[in-house]
């Protein structure tokens, strides 16, 4: 029985091996043709369901990534190259939420400055300027000295100052004089910092 098990391990890791160099050849629906088969004898097994779900991604079929990449995280919650495909595939299709919790799910286990300017952007397109120089500052430190992190920080320190203007200018015209100098304080001491 264990030489059986064995035998159905090695073919399985030889069938997801050549799905994979289909997907990296670019031939995805054959690798699609071939998970599916597999997961038709191996349901529960996350690998297939994330092989699924990045060969769906590069196809374009993005919903269909999607689930494939759910599937791999609620079979093996630990599975967390999955978190960053599915983070991925979501701000894809602009379902903003869900790729943020997803980046930051993979973010605090692996932390990198690439996933940390994602998660920046992200931000930005939900217009949270404040977050986003929180993550771009976290990306410049641990890549310190690269340029561009250092001007996408700039630039969200300068959102996030003028975003502060605005709401201070309305405070004033709506005679709320402390709120309005309260957040023009804290805009001149943002764009100082």
């Amino acid at each position: 029985p264990q030489a059986a098990q064995k035998a159905k391990e090695s073919l399985k890791t030889g069938a997801e091996s050549r799905a994979e160099e289909f997907i990296e050849r670019g031939r995805y629906q054959q690798a699609i043709d071939l998970l599916e088969s597999l997961l038709e004898n191996d349901a529960d097994n996350p690998r297939l369901h994330y092989l699924l779900g990045k060969a769906y991604s590069l196809k374009g079929d993005l919903f269909a990534a999607i689930k494939h990449l759910e599937e791999a995280i609620r079979v093996d919650e630990h599975f967390h190259a999955a978190y960053y495909l599915l983070a991925q595939n979501y701000s894809k299709v602009n379902l903003l939420d869900e790729a943020l919790k997803n980046y930051q799910t993979y973010f605090a286990v692996k932390p990198q400055a690439g996933v940390a300017v994602e998660i920046a952007r992200i931000y930005e397109r939900m217009g949270r300027a404040d977050l986003a120089r929180e993550y771009y500052a976290k990306a410049n430190s641990m890549n310190p000295g690269n340029p561009n992190l250092q001007n996408r920080l700039d630039q969200a320190s300068t959102d996030v100052a003028n975003d502060l203007y605005l709401r201070a200018s309305q405070a004033f015209t709506m005679e709320d004089f402390a709120g309005a100098a309260t957040l023009y304080e804290q805009a001149l001491a943002d764009r100082k910092s």
